[in-house]
C-alpha cells in the first residue's frame, strides 16, 4: 500500500506524520490520529476492506495540506525580509 499502512499494521500519530514544533499542532493530531486509527482497525476487523486505504489516504491527504501551509507560512517570512 504505502508507508502509512500495510498488511496489518497502521503507521498512527508521529510515525504516519511528523509536525514542525513551531506549528503547536503535533499533540493535538497524534491524538486525533490514534482515535482515528481505532475506529479504522474496529472497521477493518468488522470486514471493512476500504478502511485502511482510507485511512492512508486522509492521512496523506492531511499531511499534504499542512506541508502547503508551512511553505506558505515560510514564504511569509521570506518575502518579508
Amino acid at each position: 500500500m504505502n508507508s502509512i499502512a500495510g498488511e496489518g499494521w497502521l503507521a498512527v500519530g508521529d510515525a504516519a506524520m511528523a509536525f514542525d514544533p513551531l506549528s503547536s499542532t503535533g499533540i493535538a493530531k497524534a491524538m486525533r490520529s490514534g482515535i482515528t486509527a481505532a475506529a479504522v482497525i474496529s472497521r477493518a476487523l468488522q470486514g471493512d476492506s476500504d478502511a485502511v486505504a482510507e485511512y492512508a489516504s486522509e492521512v496523506v491527504s492531511e499531511f499534504d495540506s499542512y506541508l502547503q501551509n508551512r511553505y506558505s507560512y515560510h514564504r511569509i517570512d521570506e518575502v518579508a525580509r
